[in-house]
């Protein structure tokens, strides 16, 4: 995930070199849709506190939070593990660049890639040192869910953008690929809930940090003018 965010900023990179940012940006006209709001924390930080409180036991058992997700999405529909979800987990965010709308391509990736390097840098540390093991017993890293958040950024970057009416599929397809997380036996529910809750909170961050790193963009872009002058 971290080579795929890095290849994102540096295409931004590149495109922003190719155009000079306008003063009078309508990003910049509209600075109340990309201000900070406290309560904008509320739902991603109690959907981590929910999957952090609702730990699951090491010994490969599900517990009472995480027991009705497993029988319904492992238990109940066993059989071959389907690994698209591997690569789904990506159709959101992907979907939120291709849409077009009031914000520019390159404003999208740098939202796209400012936003995975966040969500990378929250799960990674976290299933280092939580040690939670995965329903397959394969590995202690189960918590939380890094297919879940990286789904979960994309539908909430399409969300803060183009609205509900879009949101809905986008929502759709990430918890889709949180259900099949549980079926092919490597998350449990809870995983789930802290992943979708660090993915939303990364997307919710890259929109506040927008205009401020165009704004730092802008300025390295009139100094190498200056100079190439």
């Amino acid at each position: 995930m971290r080579f795929i965010f890095t290849i994102l900023i540096l295409l931004y990179v590149g495109a922003s070199s190719a155009q000079n940012f306008n003063s009078k940006d309508s990003l910049f006209s509209n600075k109340k849709e990309y201000q900070f709001s406290y309560k904008r924390l509320i739902l991603p930080v109690s959907l981590m506190a929910v999957g952090a409180i609702a730990y699951n036991c090491p010994e490969g058992k599900p517990n009472t939070f995480n027991r009705p997700a497993r029988y319904l999405f492992y238990e109940k529909m066993s059989g071959s593990h389907v690994h698209f979800d591997d690569v789904f987990q990506y159709a959101p965010a992907v979907a939120y660049l291709c849409i077009g709308g009031k914000e520019k391509f390159t404003d999208r990736l740098l939202k796209t890639a400012t936003a995975g390097i966040i969500c990378w840098a929250i799960v990674t540390p976290i299933k280092e040192t939580a040690g939670e093991r995965r329903p397959d017993m394969s590995a202690t890293n189960s918590f939380p869910s890094g297919h879940t958040a990286t789904a979960f950024m994309g539908a909430e970057l399409i969300r803060l953008t183009h609205g509900k009416a879009l949101s809905i599929p986008a929502y759709l397809a990430a918890a889709t690929v949180g259900c099949f997380r549980i079926h092919n036996n490597r998350h449990w529910f809870n995983d789930l809930v802290a992943g979708a809750g660090i993915g939303i909170l990364s997307a919710r961050i890259s929109h506040w940090l927008l205009p401020i790193e165009k704004r730092v963009f802008s300025k390295k872009d009139k100094k190498s003018s200056i100079k190439e002058f």
